[in-house]
Parts: structure tokens; C-alpha cells; sequence
């Protein structure tokens, strides 16, 4: 008994050990990659906010109400001071996603978000910076020509000026009316993805099997937009900007 005590003892006491440290480094990296996952999900979350906000003030611009509806897409533009928020998605961050075989497309799907997002932040830079200059040259020929008509400001603007605008507005509306179920989309897939990556844990499995405890873990979720801010809600493109772009969309996407 004392030989087989020496022999068996340190045994199972270096198995304990070794035990308790893969039990407590699995803890420890799944809580580091569930926060990893709520603050890449949180950064979506954030920039479909942000095309949220864009869409309803774009909207509301095209058709305020000083216009009268026989306005050229130029004269639809105003400067907006709309300030997107900061979030950079963090790819490295999700790496542990990749060991799940078959999991690349979903880094695809977040991949375009932020190819759309960064397009949409920078085209409203160039509106505002656009803006400001057509305002500018306006304000100084109305001094001179109190009524002017359309054709003679779009002379004094020069056809430059006027393709750059038109193709902003046209831009900007496309985007405001197609790029919501792509933000959708690719939050809903990595959700789902970082779902079932952490419900497959083994420390996870292994609590819940043995204390009967529910470890699911809490992930962040996006609601459905408030009212205001509803599609539905907002007013539709202006008939000459809905005619544009359709004249400009690929038929297969009409």
C-alpha cells in the first residue's frame, strides 16, 4: 500500500493539476473571446446605426419642403454635418473563428460591410466638401442675378460642378435605398457564427453537463430600428432621383 500510495499519489495529483490549469485557462479564453465578439458585433451595430442616421437625413433633405418637385438632382444637395462613429472592426480579434472549418464566407460578409460602410462615409465627405462650394458660387451670382434660372446657374457652376453633384446624390441614394440588409446581413451571420462557436465549447458543454448550470453566453443583438427611423416611415426618393437611378442600375438588379 505504501508503494502503490508513492506511485499512484503524485499521479494523480499531477493530473488534478493539469486538469484544473486547462479549466482555468478555458475560462479565461472563453471570456476573452466572448468580449472579442460583443465589441465586433457592437461595432456593426454601431455602423448600421450611423446608415440609419444617413438615411433618415438624407431622405428628409431630397424632400424638404422649400422644394417644389422640378428641382435638377444638383439642387437636391446640402452640406451635412453628420459625424460617423469611429469603430474600426477588429479581424484579429475573431481569429479563433477560423478554426471552425467553413467559416470564411462570414468574414466576407463583414468584409463588405466595411468596404460599403467606409464608401458611404467617405462619398458624404465629398457631398459636404461639393456643397459647400456650389452654395458658395450661388450665393455669389444671386447677388448679381437675383433670379436666376436653372440653366443660367448651371452655366455659372460649370458642367464639371453639376456631373460631380448629380453623381453624389445619385450615389448616396442608391445607398441609402440597398444597403441596409447588408449591414443586417453580415451582423445576423456573424451572430449565429459566434453562436454556435461558443455554445461548442468544452468547458462550456462540460459545466453545463455536470452542475446543470446555464452557461449560455450573452451576445450582443441589434433591434429593430424605432419608428423614425423605419423605412417605412421615411419619405421616398424624389421622382426625378428614383427615375436617375434607375436609368443608371444594372436591369438584373432593377
Amino acid at each position: 500500500m505504501n508503494w502503490l500510495t508513492l506511485v499512484v499519489g503524485p499521479f494523480f495529483g499531477a493530473m488534478l493539476a493539469f486538469f484544473s490549469a486547462r479549466m482555468l485557462d478555458g475560462s479565461r479564453r472563453q471570456r476573452e473571446n466572448l468580449a472579442s465578439a460583443n465589441l465586433a458585433l457592437l461595432t456593426l451595430k454601431n455602423q448600421y446605426n450611423d446608415f440609419l442616421l444617413f438615411r433618415k437625413g438624407f431622405l428628409e433633405d431630397v424632400n424638404r419642403s422649400k422644394l417644389a418637385g422640378d428641382e435638377p438632382l444638383w439642387a437636391l444637395v446640402r452640406p451635412t454635418f453628420l459625424t460617423f462613429c469611429s469603430y474600426e472592426f477588429d479581424f484579429k480579434s475573431l481569429g479563433f473563428l477560423f478554426e471552425r472549418p467553413g467559416n470564411t464566407a462570414i468574414f466576407e460578409e463583414v468584409e463588405l460591410v466595411q468596404i460599403c460602410h467606409r464608401d458611404l462615409v467617405a462619398l458624404e465627405k465629398l457631398r459636404t466638401e461639393q456643397a459647400v462650394a456650389l452654395q458658395s458660387t450661388v450665393a455669389k451670382f444671386q447677388k448679381k442675378n437675383p433670379n436666376p434660372t436653372w440653366l443660367e446657374l448651371e452655366a455659372e457652376l460649370g458642367r464639371d460642378v453639376i456631373e460631380t453633384v448629380t453623381m453624389i446624390v445619385i450615389g448616396l441614394g442608391i445607398r441609402a435605398e440597398e444597403n441596409e440588409n447588408t449591414y443586417l446581413k453580415a451582423f445576423s451571420t456573424l451572430r449565429d457564427a459566434l453562436e454556435i462557436e461558443h455554445q461548442s465549447h468544452w468547458l462550456l458543454n462540460l459545466l453545463n453537463f455536470t452542475f446543470w448550470r446555464n452557461g449560455k453566453p450573452t451576445h450582443i443583438n441589434v433591434k429593430e430600428p424605432l419608428p423614425n427611423f423605419r423605412r417605412a416611415e421615411l419619405p421616398k426618393l424624389p421622382t426625378q432621383l428614383a427615375e436617375a437611378i434607375a436609368k443608371v442600375r444594372p436591369k438584373n438588379l432593377a
